[in-house]
């Protein structure tokens, strides 16, 4: 289990939460597609330059929020849509490293302060393998 130490604390059910613990391997079929459909409903009828769910930052942010409900049932995704600043990149984090890590980069940690970036490596292997590039 991991800890999203929040900047700007939110109200979630007449409650100040500072942090909200989340786990991305407990994240279900029905809680992906949701997080999908999040992001494709207010991304509206702009198309994606590609298909993929590594580059889709929208979806990113439903699955870290998904991953906070898996932990914390009494939390809403409305809930969560009223995180802000930095907190949204936090929680974009979380998505993004379920995609390109999957469950098993979920080691104990925190995403405070987090400072990790995708390589150029790592870009180039999941898109050779996706079948976006040439080879």
């Amino acid at each position: 289990m991991n800890t999203l130490h929040l900047q700007t604390p939110i109200m979630i059910n007449g409650k100040e939460i500072k942090e909200l613990t989340y786990n991305t391997a407990k994240i279900t079929v029905s809680q992906f597609l949701e997080a999908e459909s999040r992001s494709s409903l207010i991304r509206g009828n702009a198309r994606m330059n590609t298909t993929t769910h590594h580059f889709d930052h929208g979806f990113h942010v439903y699955l870290g929020m998904m991953a906070i409900i898996t932990e914390n049932p009494q939390v809403d995704v409305t809930d969560l849509e009223r995180l802000n600043g930095y907190d949204v990149v936090q929680l974009a984090n979380i998505g993004r490293d379920f995609i390109f890590a999957g469950a098993g980069g979920n080691s104990e940690g925190s995403t405070s302060g987090d400072t990790s970036e995708i390589t150029p490596e790592l870009t180039a292997q999941a898109l050779e393998k996706s079948g976006d590039i040439p080879s």
